[in-house]
């Protein structure tokens, strides 16, 4: 499964207006590079917003969304895709909690948990500038790659499972990401609309 948003030329009177100095093909032309490239902005946002919001690194971000580019539809019409996956996988699957282990402690801190007891504990941040969360019985396993806990915290038998929380499709899903997201996207395409006009106009005199 993968979450996607839409990019389309349609029902803009200012964008109407510009494409109506071109003919047909040049049209066509225009709308396909002005929605592409405002796609492209709307990929690079999805990636700084989500960064800015989680602490998750960059390449994860970019590897779970795919842009297909504008292409025609039966009615005329173009549209672009921006798909948002699960995961860098691209399989739908939730993050890991190993992706946000806390992995860099300051001497004091790491004396002040010596003195306490808890250094062995691990600590996850989900959020940037969230609180820092720990899970009774969680370790690291798979050679590093994976975050598990006890089914049955109390037996050291007991089967094991992996921690999973948000993905990226369900950060992009929050109601100030997807809201920024398509704010821009809104304020992008009439701005590419007539830029592409422009050089196409430029190109042909």
């Amino acid at each position: 499964m993968s979450l996607h948003i839409t990019v389309k030329v349609r029902g803009l009177a200012g964008v109407k207006a510009s494409l109506a100095r071109l003919d047909g093909d040049l049209r066509g032309r225009a709308m396909a590079a002005a929605i592409n490239k405002t796609a492209q902005k709307a990929r690079a946002e999805i990636s700084r917003a989500v960064r800015q919001e989680y602490a998750v690194d960059v390449a994860r971000v970019r590897n779970a969304i795919e842009l297909r580019n504008a292409s025609a539809k039966p009615d005329g019409s173009l549209t672009a895709w921006v798909n948002i996956f699960g995961s860098s996988s691209k399989r739908g699957r939730s993050l890991n909690l190993i992706h946000f282990l806390e992995t860099k402690v300051s001497l004091a801190e790491r004396r002040r948990r010596a003195k306490a007891g808890t250094q062995q504990q691990l600590r996850f941040r989900v959020k940037k500038g969230g609180p820092l969360i720990t899970i009774p019985g969680a370790f690291i396993g798979n050679q590093g790659r994976t975050i598990f806990v006890r089914i049955n915290p109390d037996d050291p038998k007991s089967p094991i499972r992996p921690l999973q929380v948000i993905d990226i499709q369900q950060m992009f899903s929050s109601r100030k990401i997807r809201t920024r997201v398509l704010n821009k996207i809104n304020a992008d395409l009439p701005i590419e609309v007539q830029r592409a006009v422009r050089m196409i106009l430029a190109r042909n005199a």
